[in-house]
């Protein structure tokens, strides 16, 4: 094998793997998004967490945020969002939160 050949698969796993984590920020924050105008909410503050609590069930392929929503009377609250589904992940445009 060349030496170009090399880089060049180099380069396209590199870019295959930018494109996904990319991808998969934009995904997650759109659901998150849609599901707080669905709800009513607007978000004041999220974080992306890989740790959560631990009564908080959530598989690998979900992404799940803490947050800080604001209900449209003004009261504040905070909790877990996990986002996509179980099995399918950011595939299933699907949110559900747990609030402390």
């Amino acid at each position: 094998m060349h030496a170009y050949s090399v880089v060049f698969w180099l380069l396209l796993v590199a870019a295959a793997i930018i494109w996904g984590v990319y991808w998969e920020e934009r995904r997650s924050t759109q659901i998150l998004k849609d599901w707080a105008e669905r709800e009513g909410l607007k978000v004041l503050s999220s974080e992306r967490r890989y740790s959560y609590a631990e009564d908080f069930k959530a598989s690998r392929s979900q992404a799940v945020f803490r947050v800080k929503v604001q209900d449209e009377k003004g009261f504040t609250r905070h909790g877990w969002v996990k986002c996509g589904g179980w099995w399918a992940g950011l595939l299933k445009n699907r949110a559900e939160a747990q609030w402390d």
